[in-house]
C-alpha cells in the first residue's frame, strides 16, 4: 500500500476477518491536558496517571451505589470497604495529577485491585509510553458550553447548531 507517512496505525485486518490475533499491543485510552490525567492499557496492563474522577461506573448489584457515591463524593476512598469484601482502589488524592494507578484487567475487569506498588517495571514502562504520546499531542480545541447546543432545545436529539469555537 501507499506510505502513510508517521501515522498511529495499525493494521487490523486479520482480527476484523478472523484471521489472527490483534496487531496492538497497546492502546492509548486518553490523554487530558485539562483535567491533567492519562491511561493506557499495555497486555494485561492498565494504568492511569493522575485519577480520572468516577465515571459512568456502576457498582456490581452486591455492592451499594448510595454508599460508593457517598463514600466518592466525600474522599473517603483509600482502602474503605464496602458492604461486601470489594475495595475502593481510588486513593483520597483524588484530584492529584501524580497519583499512579495500575490493574491488571485481564485478571481484575472491575478494576478493584491497585497493582502499582508491586510492578514498577511495568509503571515506568508505561509512564515512559505516556510521555512518548503526550509529546505527539497537540491542544485540545474545548469549546465553551453552548446553552444553545442543549438537546431538550431540539426535540431531545444532539445536532448542529450555530455556535463554533
Amino acid at each position: 500500500g501507499p506510505d502513510m507517512g508517521d501515522i498511529d496505525g495499525v493494521n487490523q485486518w486479520n482480527a476484523i476477518v478472523g484471521a489472527g490475533k490483534s496487531n496492538r499491543t497497546e492502546f492509548l485510552v486518553n490523554i487530558d491536558p485539562k483535567a491533567k490525567n492519562s491511561a493506557l492499557r499495555w497486555g494485561p496492563w492498565k494504568l492511569y496517571h493522575g485519577n480520572p474522577g468516577k465515571g459512568d461506573w456502576v457498582p456490581p448489584p452486591s455492592v451499594s451505589e448510595h454508599r460508593y457515591n457517598q463514600q466518592f463524593t466525600h474522599g473517603l476512598r483509600d482502602r474503605n470497604k464496602f458492604e461486601t469484601d470489594q475495595e475502593y482502589v481510588f486513593s483520597e488524592g483524588i484530584y492529584n495529577p501524580d497519583t499512579i494507578m495500575l490493574f491488571d484487567v485481564e485478571a481484575d475487569p472491575a478494576e478493584t485491585n491497585e497493582v502499582s506498588n508491586d510492578n514498577p517495571d511495568v509503571v515506568n514502562t508505561m509512564l515512559e509510553r505516556l510521555v512518548y504520546y503526550e509529546s505527539r499531542t497537540i491542544p485540545p480545541r474545548n469549546c465553551v458550553r453552548d446553552p444553545a447546543s442543549d438537546p431538550a432545545q431540539f426535540g431531545g436529539v444532539w445536532t448542529p447548531w450555530l455556535k463554533t469555537c
